[in-house]
């Protein structure tokens, strides 16, 4: 996979909800540069079986990247 040059890296927003049954959800929306101040593009989600949540360090992981440039917005 090449390297992204850093001016073109999207950054990663945590976000944290409680659903219904009352179980806290927390995960990472990233969204492609070339769309940010546009209409929102298609979402993929990226679930995960931790019930912790997604591990990460705040990078952005190769799959994410293959969706970023493809205009799409990742969630995990």
């Amino acid at each position: 996979m090449p390297k992204v040059a850093p001016a073109e890296r999207s950054e990663m927003m945590a976000f944290e909800f409680t659903a219904r049954d009352g179980l806290v959800l927390r995960g990472y929306l990233t969204l492609p540069k070339s769309t940010q101040g546009k209409r929102p593009p298609p979402l993929i989600v990226n679930p995960t079986a931790d019930p912790s949540g997604p591990a990460t360090t705040g990078d952005i992981t190769v799959r994410s990247n293959c969706l970023l440039r493809r205009d799409l917005q990742s969630c995990k």
